[in-house]
C-alpha cells in the first residue's frame, strides 16, 4: 500500500517510470503495474477449507456456546477422527451459531455411559454435635447422569481435606467397590 501511494505520488509530480523504479529500488513493470491500479492493493487472503466442512460437522451442537461446550463438542469430534484445534472449532460454531439460535434449533445432549459426571455440596442444614463443637452436616452429591445413578458421602466442613475423602468415597460407591 505503501509503496502504491509512493509511485502514484512520484508519477503526479512528473518522474518516469524509469526513475520512480531506480528512486524506490523496484522493477519497472511493479512500477507499471502499480500505475495501472486505481486503488491501493488489498491483502486478500482466500479462506482456507476447513477441517469441519468435509465431514459436514460443526453444527451439530451450535447453540452451546460456552467454552466447556467447546470442548466437549471437540472431543466428540476426536473420536470421529478430527484433527484440526479448539481455534478452527469456534471459529466455526461462532458464524454457524446465530442461524441455530434464530431458527430455534436445539438438539438434545447425549453423552456415552461414564463420560460425564457431576459433583456438587449439598446444604442438609442439620446440625451435627460433637464433644466440641456443633457444626452443620454437608453432603457431597456425585451423579452419573446417564445412568441416574449417585451416591453421598457426608462431612462437616467443605475444605479441600474433606473434598478428596469425600470424592473418592463416591466414586469408590459408584464402582461398586468398597473403599479400603
Amino acid at each position: 500500500m505503501h509503496d502504491w501511494a509512493d509511485v502514484h505520488r512520484l508519477h503526479r509530480e512528473g518522474l518516469p517510470q524509469a526513475a520512480i523504479a531506480r528512486r524506490l529500488q523496484m522493477s519497472r513493470n511493479t512500477v507499471g503495474r502499480l500505475l495501472k491500479l486505481s486503488e491501493p492493493p488489498k491483502y486478500e487472503r482466500r479462506p482456507q477449507p476447513s477441517l469441519l466442512d468435509p465431514q459436514g460437522r460443526g453444527g451439530r451442537h451450535a447453540g452451546r456456546g460456552s467454552d466447556s461446550a467447546v470442548h466437549g463438542h471437540l472431543e466428540h469430534l476426536r473420536r470421529d477422527a478430527y484433527a484440526g484445534g479448539r481455534t478452527a472449532l469456534k471459529d466455526r460454531l461462532a458464524r454457524i451459531r446465530p442461524q441455530f439460535l434464530a431458527a430455534g434449533a436445539y438438539e438434545r445432549t447425549t453423552y456415552f455411559p461414564g463420560e460425564i459426571g457431576q459433583a456438587d455440596w449439598w446444604h442438609t442444614r442439620r446440625k451435627v454435635r460433637s464433644a466440641r463443637a456443633t457444626r452443620e452436616a454437608f453432603g457431597l452429591v456425585t451423579a452419573l447422569p446417564r445412568s441416574a445413578a449417585h451416591a453421598v458421602v457426608y462431612t462437616v466442613s467443605r475444605t479441600t481435606a474433606d473434598v478428596l475423602p469425600a470424592l473418592l468415597g463416591c466414586l469408590a460407591r459408584l464402582a461398586g467397590r468398597r473403599r479400603s
